[in-house]
């Protein structure tokens, strides 16, 4: 997992991050390439992105049916590749 933001204050940024215990990578998108690439103009935006590199779900905004959507495409997506790497 990766976190993207779109903060315009770094130390705003890595405060919340470190407060809220978010222990996976980050990357501050300061030049706004990956918004760009991924033409995101909403806040929050959630791409799960398969093991193939594969665009599989894509959410918008927060509220309880994006966290139920997001948590369903990523514990598909997880058991999808431990499929995958088992039969190799």
């Amino acid at each position: 997992m990766i976190g993207i933001s779109a903060d315009f204050d770094e130390q705003a940024w890595r405060t919340f991050t470190t407060q809220n215990k978010m222990l996976w990578t980050h990357y501050l998108d300061k030049d706004r390439k990956i918004q760009r690439a991924f033409g995101i103009h909403a806040y929050p935006t959630y791409i799960v992105i398969d093991h193939e590199g594969i665009w599989r779900f894509q959410s918008i905004g927060a509220g309880y049916r994006s966290a139920i959507g997001l948590e369903d495409a990523i514990r598909k997506q997880l058991m999808l590749a431990a499929k995958s790497t088992a039969t190799r």
